[in-house]
C-alpha cells in the first residue's frame, strides 16, 4: 500500500504508534508531533514521514569526526545510537580506546556493559571514516540480551548513513511501503 494522501498517512502513523514506534523517552507527545509534521509537509511519502518525525531516523556523516578525537567521536556516535532505541537498551561502563597502528590506520578497542554481560568488540578505523561495524556489534548485543529490535538500513544515495531502531512488528509495517529505502543494517557492510 502506497502512502499517496494524507488519509493513508494517517493510517500508517497509527500503525506504527500502536506497534509503540513513538515511544519518546521524554515525554513529547507522538499526536502533537505528527500533526506539525502534516502542517508542515504538502508530500505524502513514507519517505518524508520517516525523515520528518522526531527520534525516528538518525543521521550522521559517515566522516564523523570534527572537533574530537576519536574515542570521543565514538561516544558521542554510540550515546546518539542508544537514544533512538526509545529506551530498549541501557548500556554501562561504555569505553573506546584508541589504538594507532600506523599513520592512517587504528584499532578502537570497543565495550560496554549490558544485561549483566559485558560486550567486547574491535573496530578498525580508517582515517576519518566510521567504522559502520558499530552498528553491527550493537544489533548483535541487542540480540544476544533478547531485545526485541534492532537497526535498519535507511537508504540516503550519499555519504551521509541513516539508521532507524524497530521491532519485528514496526518492520514488518514499514517494509512494504518502504522496500527499496529500507534493509537489515548489516546487508550494507
Amino acid at each position: 500500500m502506497d502512502i499517496n494522501d494524507e488519509q493513508s498517512l494517517d493510517l500508517f502513523f497509527e500503525q506504527l504508534l500502536e506497534a509503540g514506534l513513538f515511544r519518546t523517552p521524554n515525554g513529547l507527545n507522538a499526536r502533537i508531533l505528527y500533526q506539525a509534521f502534516k502542517e508542515q509537509t504538502s508530500v505524502y511519502s513514507v519517505h518524508h514521514f520517516m525523515f520528518g518525525m522526531w527520534g525516528v531516523i538518525y543521521l550522521f556523516d559517515s566522516a564523523f569526526w570534527g572537533i574530537y578525537s576519536i574515542e570521543e567521536s565514538y561516544t558521542k556516535l554510540f550515546n546518539e545510537l542508544i537514544q533512538i532505541t526509545r529506551g530498549s537498551i541501557q548500556p554501562t561502563a561504555v569505553s573506546f580506546k584508541q589504538l594507532p597502528l600506523n599513520e592512517e590506520q587504528s584499532s578502537v578497542d570497543f565495550s560496554f556493559g549490558f544485561k549483566d554481560q559485558m560486550h567486547q568488540y574491535q573496530l578498525t578505523q580508517m582515517g576519518d571514516i566510521v567504522d559502520l561495524k558499530l552498528v553491527q556489534y550493537l544489533n548483535l548485543s541487542m540480540a544476544a540480551g533478547g531485545i526485541n529490535g534492532r537497526y535498519y538500513w535507511i537508504e540516503t544515495h550519499d555519504q551521509m548513513i541513516a539508521t532507524a531502531f524497530l521491532t519485528d512488528e514496526q518492520y514488518g509495517i514499514i517494509k512494504p511501503r518502504y522496500n527499496e529505502f529500507i534493509s537489515p543494517f548489516e546487508d550494507q557492510l
